[in-house]
């Protein structure tokens, strides 16, 4: 994979798993989660029209509209799941379980769809990806936390691999612009209507389980920067290598839930587990 695909999506990594402990450590995850894809895409709008304008006001081949919307009512259904994941689930299961799975999966499909391959030393990482997440997701073994953790990794990479095509269709930031923009439309949208027991009551303004909008500002800006630069990285790099590499970071978010939220139970086996994911992705993604 090229070194500045590679840095792209170290980056990238850090920025996500910032911006989820971010989210798990606030008074209602769903709704923090929902103010700052909606945050992040006012913060990025202007970004995105001064760069349209100076850029000569490029635009996306025809293609990338049934693409573009395929991947907004993914992601759509990602936010509210991992708000919900979050609620009931530790940060250190849920993060590395969803995305060691999503690893797993973003690889198989780029082999499968793709027709990308992996050399020996990538079929070791995918040992290391599958023994990662069963010890990650042995300790914290409920439905309420590892289902939907692993239906929040399918969801990533299927969206990982329709937003692979779509960051080819023309820029890689206008296409991701278009993606928040279209997923804050419809996040709204899918929350007016969701019954009580999905979105919440709605919290007392400065109570604890408000989570505010200062730290949602700051999750939405890392939210879209971070998925900006993947986009940009699966523009010129394999998906077999960028959906492994995207979850180096699950052993800062397993020791952030460990260490910050008190998330001590299983603690050593959800941290050797996260190590093994982290490990099995760099492997992985190394000859991507």
């Amino acid at each position: 994979m090229p070194l500045a695909a590679t840095a792209l999506v170290l980056v990238a990594a850090l920025l996500h798993a910032t911006w989820n402990a971010s989210v798990k450590g606030s008074g209602e995850p769903l709704r923090a989660t929902a103010r700052a894809v909606w945050l992040g895409t006012a913060v990025a709008t202007p970004c995105a029209a001064i760069a349209w304008l100076a850029g000569g006001r490029p635009g996306l081949t025809p293609d990338a509209w049934p693409i573009a919307a395929t991947s907004v009512a993914l992601e759509v259904v990602y936010w509210v799941a991992l708000g919900i994941a979050y609620r009931d689930g530790a940060l250190s299961t849920v993060y590395p379980v969803a995305r060691g799975s999503a690893a797993l999966l973003g690889a198989l499909l780029g082999i499968a769809v793709l027709g990308e391959r992996l050399a020996a030393l990538q079929l070791a990482g995918v040992i290391l990806l599958v023994a990662g997440t069963l010890a990650v997701a042995v300790p914290g073994a409920t439905r309420r936390s590892v289902g939907p953790a692993l239906a929040i990794g399918v969801l990533i990479a299927a969206y990982t691999l329709v937003d692979r095509l779509g960051a080819r269709t023309g820029p890689a930031w206008l296409y991701g612009w278009l993606i928040f923009a279209g997923g804050s439309i419809l996040l709204g949208a899918a929350l007016a209507v969701a019954p009580l027991r999905v979105v919440g009551p709605r919290p007392i303004p400065g109570s604890a389980a408000d989570p505010g909008w200062r730290r949602p500002l700051g999750a939405g800006v890392f939210m879209v920067a971070g998925y900006t630069l993947v986009l940009t990285a699966l523009a010129i790099a394999p998906l077999a290598g960028v959906a492994p590499l995207r979850e180096s970071a699950t052993v800062l978010a397993a020791g952030w839930g460990v260490l910050r939220l008190g998330e001590r139970d299983g603690a050593a086996w959800r941290l050797a587990g996260a190590g093994c994911i982290a490990a099995g992705a760099i492997l992985l993604a190394s000859g991507g």
